[in-house]
């Protein structure tokens, strides 16, 4: 460990694990733990500490001298900057194995437990555009990268959609394609950003509280059905019938647009009245013969494919014969609890969302 100034410098760390948040984790020469950004497990770094613990360092990767063998080329230009993927550079057999690892370790070490049986963890069919629900934010205050900050030139146009930057409440990294969401998520996306921008409507700024365009979600079925859901910071009908009618004519995918006026200091829809535009406010989903309403507000798996595995392995392991009651605590729309229903004597969802429950 040097220091340099008020920097502190840990050298020649070896990285041996995954953490949460996208960090790894290695120890110093003293045995003290690292949390460790901008580096994957095998990696071997000098880091910069950001913070100092009692009893761990948080810190940043300043060199890496030696590259993990389990590092995989990143697939998305925002890598590193988003913050939206935390481990694209990291091969996802090793993500699975980490994962793992770390729920043993947390049954082992905080749940107290010994000589207990584990399963191997069933990883994802698709590693890219597994996500059914995103969320995007809309911003007059893009993020420029240090780049386009050095070079001194007029950028222009600062409007963004996208994600938050991290730890930068008030700025949007303006997202030109997303790997989470199948198509035409991201053509969605950029034809109502570049609508906007066309148009002169307002993205929202955030510092002042003022602005028209403020959050953007798309949601889609597995039938290839999507929803749209924009949160406007004001009123503006004509704009906004306007954007609506033009997303509807060049996207037939949408079964349902709906809007929330909000003019709160947060982005949180579920105190919001949100009015249908177009459709009936609502998308369905199937599982097994079960079909679930989906509305705005309500809380769903957002990968579909994985949703159904684990269902069945929660059918599977619960072991429920046709004389139990079985309680589903923080139900949501019932998935589970209506999927199980078939083999309980009944189930009891609670939830605290009342649109939930209706749906």
């Amino acid at each position: 460990m040097s220091k340099k100034k008020k920097n502190i410098i840990l050298e020649n760390i070896k990285l041996i694990t995954a953490g949460a948040k996208g960090v790894a984790v290695g120890k110093t020469e003293e045995g003290k733990t690292v949390l460790v950004s901008g580096a994957v497990p095998g990696d071997v770094v000098n880091a910069r500490v950001k913070k100092s613990k009692s009893k761990y360092f948080e810190a940043e990767a300043i060199e890496i001298l030696e590259k993990s063998p389990y590092r995989v080329e990143p697939k998305c230009i925002h890598f590193g900057v988003c913050g939206g993927c935390k481990w694209q550079n990291l091969s996802y057999q090793k993500q699975l194995d980490f994962k793992q690892e770390e729920v043993y370790n947390n049954i082992k070490r905080i749940g107290g437990i010994e000589n207990f049986e584990t399963l191997p963890i069933l990883g994802s069919e698709q590693e890219y555009f597994y996500r059914n629900k995103m969320e995007f934010s809309f911003s007059n205050a893009r993020w420029l990268t240090q780049y386009e900050i050095s070079s001194e030139e007029n950028f222009g146009n600062k409007d963004a959609l996208g994600f938050h930057i991290p730890g930068m409440w008030s700025k949007i990294l303006d997202l030109q394609e997303c790997f989470l969401q199948e198509a035409p998520s991201n053509d969605l996306r950029l034809a109502v950003r570049n609508y906007a921008i066309e148009n002169g409507l307002d993205f929202f700024d955030v510092r002042n509280q003022e602005g028209f365009l403020r959050t953007l979600m798309l949601r889609q079925n597995s039938q290839g059905e999507w929803m749209v859901l924009f949160q406007l910071y004001r009123e503006e009908k004509e704009n906004r019938e306007q954007l609506f009618d033009y997303i509807l004519e060049k996207f037939p995918q949408i079964k349902t647009l709906v809007f929330a006026i909000n003019p709160k200091q947060n982005d949180s829809i579920y105190d919001l009245d949100v009015q249908t535009y177009f459709g009936e406010g609502f998308i369905y989903e199937e599982m097994d013969g079960l079909k679930f309403k989906i509305g705005p507000k309500s809380f769903f798996q957002t990968n579909y494919k994985q949703a159904l595995n684990l269902y069945r392995k929660t059918l599977e392991f619960a072991e429920i014969s046709e004389n139990d009651v079985v309680y589903d605590l923080y139900t949501g729309t019932g998935t589970i609890a209506q999927y199980i229903a078939k083999k309980a004597k009944y189930v009891i969802g609670i939830e605290s969302v009342q649109e939930a429950i209706d749906a």
